[in-house]
């Protein structure tokens, strides 16, 4: 019989849960790590993290959530298409690559691509930006067209407006806001490396089409990314960074509140954070849709493979018609 990587460390978990293995750190346990080639593993199974998941999807899926976050992150850029298209691009930049499967504009590099690709021609011209999959996929949920108005309530240094803001082809108007002055300022300087005109900082004169709410989060969908996340885990805090869990969806929905008088009444509000955990994510919803009298028009939620996409939540709503 062949035994699976997951199966092999649920069993593990199981054995730790019963009491036979009494702590993780453990002879036995780092012998059974060994013997099946996966040291890495024991570290992780002692925090509290692998019961936050196992308690909303289940024992297996937490330990598939740790072999992804065990992995190294891909490395996906995001093609300019003001600019370029992904077969241009790779004509000009001769790079080992495959193309993301959901996102139209995605590609992932391979690490045979020995490059840094901020000192490319490339780059420096605004032909890309480096983004994951899963992140491209939440910023093209902004569905906007040429003349609309949309605001990027949370845009950090821009990431998200530079993914969607070709669809206006710089007609119409993105307003953008962020609590952190040098967050906006890298976000021009981004905006104008890729051809984008047509914005301002949020002026508070307007209702708008779209808005997007990238909201602050525990960023445990990108932990492998941020490897010290699961170092700060602990019972009263999801993020032990800034936040406590409540202090963390108290900030979302007080975001949330504050945006929501500048959406039109025909308009779409998307709501988006890097993470899986369902107090940030549906429950949230539920509170913004009994609160404001909006319905959910659809949702996209991924959760990190090996290789693959990291783990975003999205959702669009608009009011009840």
């Amino acid at each position: 019989m062949i035994l699976t990587d997951s199966w092999i460390y649920y069993r593990m978990y199981k054995n730790i849960r019963r009491g036979k293995i009494y702590h993780c750190t453990s002879i036995y346990l780092q012998q059974e790590c060994e013997m099946f080639g996966a040291l890495r593993v024991y570290n992780f199974l002692k925090f509290r993290l692998f019961d936050i998941i196992a308690n909303q999807y289940g024992d297996q899926k937490a330990f598939e959530y740790f072999m992804a976050s065990n992995e190294k992150a891909p490395l996906t850029i995001r093609v300019n298409p003001i600019k370029t298209t992904r077969e241009e691009l790779m004509k000009q930049m001769k790079l080992y690559h495959k193309k993301t499967l959901v996102s139209p504009f995605g590609l992932i590099l391979s690490q045979k691509n020995n490059i840094n690709l901020k000192d490319t021609e490339q780059f420096r011209d605004g032909l890309f930006e480096i983004q994951d999959e899963a992140s491209q996929i939440c910023a093209l949920r902004v569905k906007c067209q040429p003349k609309q108005k949309v605001l990027d309530y949370c845009c950090g240094s821009g990431g998200k407006t530079l993914a969607f803001a070709h669809q206006m082809q710089n007609q119409g108007l993105i307003e953008i806001y962020d609590t952190r002055e040098d967050a906006l300022i890298k976000a021009k300087q981004r905006f104008k490396r890729a051809g984008i005109q047509n914005y301002q900082h949020f002026s508070r004169k307007y209702k708008f089409d779209w808005i997007l709410l990238d909201v602050p989060c525990s960023g445990l969908g990108t932990l492998r990314r941020n490897p010290d996340i699961k170092y700060k885990v602990n019972k009263r805090s999801l993020i032990g960074i800034q936040y406590s869990q409540q202090e963390l969806t108290n900030k979302q929905q007080q975001i949330f509140r504050d945006a929501i008088p500048y959406l039109n009444r025909d308009g779409y509000i998307v709501y988006t954070t890097c993470s899986f955990v369902r107090q940030e994510n549906e429950d949230q919803v539920k509170q913004f849709c009994r609160l404001y009298g909006l319905q959910v028009v659809d949702c996209f939620q991924s959760f990190p493979e090996i290789g693959q996409m990291d783990s975003f939540f999205s959702v669009t709503l608009q009011y009840q018609q």
